[in-house]
């Protein structure tokens, strides 16, 4: 008869990042290391926060691009490895 212990506690967050495919660690390491990055910015560009949010829009495209190909499944990837790279290398 299988125990309390057997099972793992469902998580809401857990769930919520495996289903959209997200490494939660992964992906809360590179949010805080692009936050480091915008405060290092911050700081060379004088205080100019017009430099901070214009990087922070190109973070947020970059992210939203990170979540959309993160949907689509390896395989497709490994299809179109061989293509893309002939592309690059033209």
């Amino acid at each position: 008869m299988p125990s309390v212990l057997d099972f793992p506690a469902p998580t809401l967050t857990r769930g919520l990042f495996s289903r959209i495919h997200i490494d939660l660690p992964l992906f809360t390491t590179l949010l805080l290391l692009a936050g480091y990055g915008l405060v290092v910015l911050y700081s060379a560009s004088d205080q100019d926060l017009a430099t901070v949010e214009r990087q922070l829009f190109r973070l947020g495209l970059a992210f939203g691009l990170m979540m959309a190909i993160a949907q689509f499944p390896p395989r497709w990837f490994r299809a179109l490895s061989l293509p893309l790279f002939f592309i690059g290398v033209l």
